[in-house]
């Protein structure tokens, strides 16, 4: 694997710890919804996390079509990890808009 590729890998394994922070602050957004408490600070920590993770893939130039590749190249049990993150927090996020709308 050239040396690229595996600058990538290691910041794509970045970007999934990054993607769990994530999953664990809006777990954190609905509880304070559901308890009908402001979520502002939450808001601004998850648009930190969302920059960072946007800054890698522009510095390395990540596509989403290269990301799967990585991953389809690696065996790396954390790079496993990417999608079932993305989708969990695709489900909490849309949960979450649920819980803004039915206010």
């Amino acid at each position: 694997m050239l040396k690229s590729e595996e600058e990538k890998i290691e910041q794509l394994k970045k970007q999934v710890d990054l993607y769990q922070e994530l999953v664990e602050l809006v777990e954190e957004e609905q509880e304070l919804l559901k308890q009908g408490q402001q979520t502002v600070e939450l808001k601004d920590e998850q648009r930190e996390i969302r920059d960072e993770i946007a800054g890698i893939d522009l510095k390395f130039n990540l596509s989403q079509g290269d990301k799967l590749k990585l991953m389809a190249q690696s065996d790396d049990e954390k790079l496993k990890q990417l999608k079932p993150t993305l989708q969990k927090l695709y489900d909490l996020e849309k949960e979450n808009q649920e819980l803004v709308t039915s206010d």
